[in-house]
């Protein structure tokens, strides 16, 4: 089954340049030019990944990206040309996996994608049957679908891309001693 990407990049001939360069390495790729309809394409379509510009009509690729994580837990690749060092660290604590800054060398992006698949595929709970969605321990509860922390006080911390990867990966393993890798 070939590897899905979703492209959201508003600049018609660079998204003509990226979507053709990825199929000529195997990969099966959509495009959308604004950020209207991204987050609800991301979710119905569940891509393996996503390739999201900042800069978009509609909505920007920070606000895809957000409500996106709600319901979407693949890989996004967020893309500028914007220089500003707040935007990659926006990017990344709205749940980005990696930030790319344009122009983008191609063989450095088709790298950077190949790497993060490569991170997937070895995820030990990708390759186990179906675990729950959801977590309870008293009061703690932690919902992979909505990636939502909910703490014994009732609050309910917002938690990085990874933060909850992590926190997830833990509690999918409570009570067992798990090695750093």
């Amino acid at each position: 089954m070939p590897i899905r990407i979703l492209l959201v990049e508003d600049d018609v001939q660079l998204s003509a340049l990226i979507a053709d360069y990825l199929r000529t390495h195997q990969y099966e790729v959509d495009r959308l030019f604004d950020g209207t309809d991204a987050v609800a394409t991301i979710v119905a379509r569940h891509p393996d990944l996503v390739l999201l510009d900042i800069n978009l009509p509609g909505k920007d690729g920070f606000e895809i990206c957000r409500e996106a994580r709600m319901q979407y837990d693949g890989i996004v690749i967020m893309m500028t040309a914007r220089d500003e060092q707040f935007d990659e660290l926006l990017g990344l604590e709205f749940g980005a996996d990696d930030f790319l800054h344009k122009p983008v060398e191609p063989r450095i992006l088709l790298a950077r994608i190949k790497a993060h698949l490569r991170r997937v595929r070895m995820r030990p709970d990708d390759a186990a049957p179906a675990s729950p969605h959801r977590f309870e321990f008293g009061k703690f509860s932690i919902d992979r679908a909505d990636r939502k922390v909910r703490l014994p006080d009732g609050s309910t911390p917002r938690l990085t891309s990874t933060e909850f990867d992590l926190l997830w990966a833990l509690v999918c393993r409570a009570g067992e001693v798990v090695s750093r890798k």
